[in-house]
């Protein structure tokens, strides 16, 4: 496969995320509201939520490729972004599966599963502050690479920044800080995704 053609492809890919980390924030239940993890649409956007995190993946990769002449910024970024989407993917893949089932035990497994509960008041929840940081920061380097590429719609660039410094810190922050992030972030991978696999490694 060329290198245009994985792009192509990673582009498409990206698109695909996008379109996902928006329809899965927007079906995600409010955190804050005691059982959200009990109702059916916590399971149903958690699952479409961790598609997302698989196809940035390989979206991210095109991405970079597209970018690699922006040095170590675009590196830098590419590395903190997927690094921090892989472990996202992992406690999102839990709170699909494993957290409802956890939850529906019974008052005790409730207990066990909260915010202020004994697994996301310990070294989980330091695991997660530290992915959050690394996600926003990791997109924020992207975003300005994008800015700067020149081939690449600019204005995707501050889409991807304003998404990548909303999104991973709800909670603490409101349930409509993940969401807006969510749609800002999906609406630039949609557009760059587009790009990529419009125009491959040329100039857009």
């Amino acid at each position: 496969m060329s290198k245009a053609d994985l792009i192509r492809w990673s582009g498409m890919s990206l698109l695909a995320a996008g379109i996902l980390v928006a329809i899965g924030a927007l079906m995600h239940p409010d955190e804050s509201v005691e059982g959200a993890m009990a109702l059916p649409s916590w399971g149903t956007a958690h699952m479409i939520l961790v598609l997302s995190l698989i196809l940035v993946v390989f979206g991210l990769t095109g991405l970079y490729g597209r970018l690699a002449g922006s040095g170590m910024l675009s590196l830098v970024g590419y590395v903190l972004a997927v690094a921090s989407s892989l472990m996202f993917l992992g406690i999102t893949f839990v709170e699909a599966w494993i957290a409802p089932a956890v939850v529906a035990s019974g008052p005790e497994g409730a207990a066990l599963m909260a915010m202020d509960g004994p697994i996301m008041s310990g070294q989980l929840g330091m695991v997660l502050m530290a992915a959050a940081l690394a996600y926003a920061v990791g997109w924020l380097l992207l975003g300005v690479a994008v800015w700067q590429d020149g081939g690449l719609p600019k204005w995707a660039g501050l889409l991807l920044i304003a998404g990548g410094l909303l999104m991973p810190f709800s909670p603490p922050l409101p349930q409509i800080a993940f969401q807006l992030g969510a749609v800002l972030l999906g609406a630039a991978a949609v557009w760059l995704g587009w790009t990529m696999w419009s125009t491959g490694g040329a100039s857009a």
